[in-house]
C-alpha cells in the first residue's frame, strides 16, 4: 500500500478537479471567452474553476 504525503494528496485532488472542469466546459463549447466578465464562484470544491475562468479572461 502506497502512502501519500499531504502535498501529494492535494496535487491529486487538484488534478481530479481539473479533469472534471474540463469535461464540464467541453459541454459548454470549451474554451469559453470570459474577457472582461466578472464571475462569482460561490465554492463547492477545490476552486479550480476560478483558475480556468481567469485563464480565459475573467475580470475578477
Amino acid at each position: 500500500m502506497k502512502v501519500y504525503t499531504n502535498e501529494q494528496k492535494k496535487l491529486k485532488a487538484i488534478k481530479k478537479a481539473e479533469d472534471s472542469n474540463r469535461k464540464f466546459f467541453i459541454r459548454l463549447k470549451y474554451p469559453m471567452d470570459f474577457s472582461g466578465i466578472k464571475v462569482l464562484d460561490v465554492g463547492c470544491g477545490q476552486g479550480q474553476m476560478c483558475f480556468n475562468v481567469a485563464e480565459w479572461g475573467g475580470a475578477k
